[in-house]
């Protein structure tokens, strides 16, 4: 968690970093008496799926080669044996990889909040409410800001003379946000 922008007296806003499970909390009830408008999702999702598909690579090719063995070469019987469960290792773990990208692709951006998508690091868009698939591994949602919410913010003032001599503790205001899908160009 970072550090509130303001640790005198008034509001404290900062933002957050947080799992997507927990975003909804954050962004509506703050965190430890500050305000949460903009939340840091933590991305998990990572290349491990690769894995179980250079693994399938690896076991169909297994698998090809004491098939071709099997026709070829004297022990028939024994390469056959092995080149069938090899196969199928091979295929369910390619299976296997593909439904775990398909399972980490996808991302549910909460009403009343927009997403700002990123890819290699570079800001491309906002994405609005809704599931959303992220099929790019380098793509990711880095900020989820609340749209919805005025926020009450209350600023203390040290010194501000007026033509009146009228004595200011503090100025309120309401925060606002909102996303634009025009960046850069």
């Amino acid at each position: 968690m970072s550090q509130p922008v303001n640790t005198g007296g008034g509001s404290s806003i900062k933002e957050s970093l947080a799992s997507w499970g927990d975003l909804a909390g954050l962004l509506r009830g703050g965190d430890q008496g500050a305000l949460v408008p903009v939340v840091i999702p933590r991305d998990t999702r990572g290349l491990r799926w690769t894995v179980l598909v250079w693994f399938g690579l690896f076991s169909l090719c297994s698998a090809l080669m004491m098939a071709v063995s099997a026709v070829i070469g004297d022990s028939a019987v024994g390469y056959t044996l092995l080149a069938v469960p090899t196969m199928l290792v091979g295929l369910l773990s390619i299976l296997g990889a593909g439904l775990w990208w398909w399972r980490g692709s996808i991302i549910e951006i909460e009403e009343g909040t927009h997403g700002i998508l990123t890819r290699y690091g570079a800001i491309v868009r906002a994405v609005g409410p809704g599931r959303h698939y992220l099929w790019h591994p380098w793509s990711r949602v880095d900020f989820v800001v609340d749209t919805r919410t005025e926020i009450p913010y209350t600023a203390p003032v040290l010194a501000c003379p007026t033509r009146e001599n009228v004595p200011l503790k503090s100025i309120e205001f309401f925060l606002s946000s909102r996303s634009s899908t025009r960046f850069g160009s």
